[in-house]
């Protein structure tokens, strides 16, 4: 059985770009968008439901890695 586009999975390029993008660039001055917000916005208009959710939870994922990195960073420097 052979999955649609609209229930295909993230690639790990996209995974990648959902955890760590959003935070270094989150609105270059090449683009007028925000990164997550704009393919959150096309994931909703083309109905790529499990991709919308799938981005939602590893961009929480990032938020707590990157704090954990923060509260180390900070733990070891003082």
């Amino acid at each position: 059985m052979l999955k649609t586009e609209k229930n295909q999975s993230l690639s790990f390029d996209e995974q990648f770009l959902f955890f760590v993008i959003p935070f270094f660039t989150p609105r270059p001055r090449w683009r007028d968008d925000h990164f997550s917000e704009s393919e959150f916005e096309r994931f909703r208009t083309h109905g790529f439901d499990l991709k919308r959710k799938q981005a939602q939870k590893i961009r929480i994922f990032g938020v707590i890695f990157w704090i954990l990195i923060l509260i180390t960073v900070f733990y070891f420097l003082s």
